[in-house]
């Protein structure tokens, strides 16, 4: 039995979006109508529409079973600072214990266990020119390593995570420069 329809009977009512004999996934895209270099109003977009709670929401919903490993506010950070490393071009998973896709060598957080399954989380912003679209894959294979040392691996990455998160919101607070507008001089003419 491949592991997409080992999940499918595991989890009965989650429309899988992607799958195969190795893992099943679950994906998702929202736009937000914002430039890309625009990252404050982004970020601020992102905590203040609640995207990573809906996330969250989504997940616990389809995968109530799933173990997660992290509590909500964590997993909103961790999110958070993926979404940043994406607008600020620092995005850099160097550390070995992801679940790494084969073919397109995305990695995702290991955020959540069932038995012998673990879910992994990856989050993105892509530019579309006068918006962003935001997007999450959640991935689930066949969990390869301890509960203690996933535990580890993910407490690790969600201290910088929060680290990060703690620059966002200072970011966020922060408001933009006052640039003083010239007023504007209209003169009407009779024709």
């Amino acid at each position: 039995m491949s592991i997409y329809q080992y999940c499918v009977s595991v989890f009965p009512n989650t429309s899988f979006t992607g799958g195969s004999k190795i893992h099943a996934s679950l994906a998702n895209t929202t736009s937000l109508y914002f430039k890309f270099g625009d990252k404050r109003a982004i970020l601020a977009s992102i905590l203040d529409t609640k995207i990573p709670e809906s996330v969250i929401s989504l997940l616990s919903t389809n995968f109530g079973k799933m173990t997660f490993l992290l509590g909500n506010e964590d997993l909103v950070s961790l999110m958070m600072a993926d979404f940043y490393s994406y607008l600020t071009n620092s995005y850099d998973l160097k550390d070995k214990d992801y679940l790494t896709n084969p073919v397109t060598k995305n990695k995702f957080h290991k955020i959540a266990i069932y038995r012998d399954l673990v879910g992994g989380i990856r989050v993105w912003i892509t530019n579309t020119g006068n918006s962003v679209t935001l997007g999450f894959r959640f991935r689930i294979e066949k969990l390869k390593s301890t509960e203690a040392s996933l535990r580890n691996t993910i407490e690790e990455q969600c201290k910088v995570s929060n680290e990060v998160m703690e620059s966002i919101k200072l970011i966020v607070a922060t408001p933009e420069p006052y640039v003083e507008e010239k007023p504007l001089r209209v003169r009407i003419q009779n024709v």
